[in-house]
């Protein structure tokens, strides 16, 4: 196994000092560019940053995960389009997305 992935560490608490801008848009441009099937990029962010929008994700965040999330200092959601771009249904949305998030990951 990869070092990399052997060596790999999940936080369990974050730190709640913001996140700079640049890091955040470093961060979400490469998991823009992540390949994707037929290269549609299926997946969309949705950034929380300011404590009304991290309230507005509480909203939905299972209450054992609450105990981590509402001290991030930013948070992002990944949803994806079900549909290709002519209308019928992606096959692949999901392992697309899951790729974005990835990259977001590691």
């Amino acid at each position: 196994m990869h070092a990399h992935y052997a060596n790999r560490w999940s936080s369990r608490a974050f730190d709640s000092r913001p996140v700079a801008d640049e890091v955040l848009y470093t961060v979400l441009e490469a998991a823009r560019w992540v390949p994707s099937s037929g290269n549609g990029q299926p997946w969309r962010f949705i950034v929380a940053r300011t404590e009304e929008e991290r309230r507005r994700f509480a909203s939905f965040i299972r209450p054992a995960n609450r105990e981590w999330s509402d001290h991030a200092p930013v948070l992002i959601l990944l949803i994806s389009y079900t549909l290709n771009a002519n209308g019928t249904p992606s096959g692949s949305h999901a392992f697309d997305e899951g790729t974005a998030w990835g990259t977001i990951a590691s």
